[in-house]
């Protein structure tokens, strides 16, 4: 069979990129074998229609699922979805321009006395993120940053959770998935150094699912109970030329990227009050520890946190203007937008920037609230505490560092005993990555200073009734069964 040509440019670059394929193959298919990214959050099923491209020449046929998503209109410009199109002659394809990663440091200040060695070497540490990788190069001598590498994660071309490339992998594509997350850490390496200079070594933080992706494990395990991954022990290997030490994890929900948060807020804050350590995102993964011992969960999340890219708005934007909604008296308790706004939804703007909110984004909203709260209330139960006697609360990662707490408070996402022990402490993968680098150095014992118990939720009966008791924004805190 004949070879036609596939043109595919990219919005507001010069590049262009040209493929041979055969009729009737998939656009999405050929862009990720290219390793050319594409955004997929539902893995290619053609239901979320995010994946929109633009044939400038050549557009074939809209397919069903694509008349679903697109309008008309649409339609006769060539837009078509790359999950769904079939590509069936030559043609000439516009991607969208790639999305910049909305990625935070650090706000600790990790330091430690000086080591003696020449601060000429370096050491660098990454954290392998869901939907981000971003890796710093550090001084061996002070710790301190010297440059930064930021970055969507390249897997994202296979989905945007890990649910859905565990997916991929188990459809055969776990050495692709490998590679590209490989390929982007030499980028990363290649970057931020130069030839004449010496790395020492490099620490990655990253959770469990990234860690199986990245060293090519099997995830038949950790894809359906009981949950069991191929390791949670320290990995020792070699990547774009460096010794690499991989973190351990906890679980198969509280991975490396958790304990290397607890490392950070340890060796920065330290102490022996009650901690709630708190990361959220897609995933949501929460540690209640006092001393030498603690419990950790993980929840599931979902994308409602993650606000629309094409209009500015990221994560934590959400809850901010979901509690301003309700102070307007447009939104009530139950989440449910006024008769005016009910079927269209509405217009919100902040910050010079404007975002349109709809009923459905809020119902996936109070779902994701619900499970971290719910989460919360079954930790606090497990450890005999009330919320008033939680004396410091840190919230990691990038949505915790822009989270207006009072907003959360009022919507329901966190007790309102809360409001004023809360600690933002930035990416404390890769502060708790640094710690772990120095520990290398200095020959110290690597584990974490407490025992920590990880529950599945899944498992737990009360998360169940914390989950729906929890569904409704109100800042009342008197539901625990």
């Amino acid at each position: 069979m004949s070879q036609r040509q596939l043109v595919i440019r990219r919005e507001n670059e010069d590049s262009e990129s040209r493929l041979s394929f055969s009729m009737e193959e998939s656009l999405l298919l050929l862009c990720q074998q290219a390793g050319i990214s594409i955004e997929t959050p539902c893995n290619g099923k053609g239901i979320c229609g995010k994946c929109r491209v633009q044939f400038l020449k050549g557009a074939p046929l809209p397919q069903p699922a694509e008349r679903r998503s697109l309008t008309p209109d649409e339609l006769r410009q060539g837009i078509r979805l790359a999950c769904a199109v079939k590509l069936t002659g030559d043609c000439e394809v516009l991607l969208p321009k790639e999305k910049k990663p909305d990625a935070v440091t650090g706000l600790f200040e990790v330091g430690w006395k000086d080591l003696g060695s020449d601060c000429a070497e370096c050491f660098l540490v990454a954290d392998i993120g869901t939907t981000t990788v971003v890796v710093e190069k550090r001084r061996k001598c002070d710790g301190a940053v010297i440059d930064v590498y930021k970055g969507v994660n390249a897997q994202r071309a296979y989905g945007a959770d890990v649910l859905s490339r565990m997916e991929a992998v188990l459809s055969g594509n776990a050495q692709q998935l490998s590679r590209m997350i490989k390929g982007q850490l030499s980028e990363a390496v290649q970057q931020l150094t130069t030839s004449h200079e010496k790395v020492d070594f490099m620490v990655i933080a990253a959770n469990t699912t990234m860690v199986h992706l990245l060293m090519e494990y099997d995830v038949t395990g950790l894809s359906r109970a009981p949950f069991k991954p191929e390791t949670l022990d320290e990995i020792t290997t070699e990547i774009a030329g460096i010794r690499t030490y991989v973190m351990p994890g906890i679980s198969a929900f509280v991975g490396g990227d958790i304990v290397a948060g607890l490392h950070a807020v340890e060796f920065v804050k330290g102490g022996s009050i009650r901690n709630l350590f708190i990361d959220l995102g897609t995933n949501a993964e929460l540690v209640l520890y006092e001393n030498d011992r603690g419990i950790c969960c993980a929840t599931a999340a979902g994308p409602a946190f993650d606000g629309d890219a094409g209009t500015g708005f990221f994560g934590s934007d959400m809850i901010a203007l979901l509690a301003k909604l309700m102070n307007e008296g447009i939104v009530d308790e139950m989440g449910t937008l006024d008769e005016a706004h009910f079927e269209k939804g509405v217009a919100v703007s902040q910050q010079n920037k404007t975002m349109h909110i709809s009923q459905k984004q809020i119902r996936n909203l109070q779902l994701a609230k619900a499970a971290v709260r719910g989460g919360i209330e079954v930790l606090l139960k497990k450890a005999n505490l009330c919320a008033d006697q939680i004396e410091r609360v840190y919230l990691a990662g990038g949505f915790g560092y822009y989270l207006d707490v009072h907003a959360a408070i009022k919507i329901g996402l966190l007790p309102k005993e809360l409001e004023n022990k809360t600690i933002s402490c930035g990416n404390g993968a890769l502060l708790g990555a640094a710690v772990y680098g120095y520990k290398i150095m200095t020959g110290e014992n690597r584990s974490l200073p407490m025992s920590l118990q990880a529950i599945n939720l899944a498992e737990e009966e009360l998360f169940a009734e914390n989950y729906v008791n929890y569904m409704n924004l109100t800042e009342n805190t008197d539901r625990t069964p």
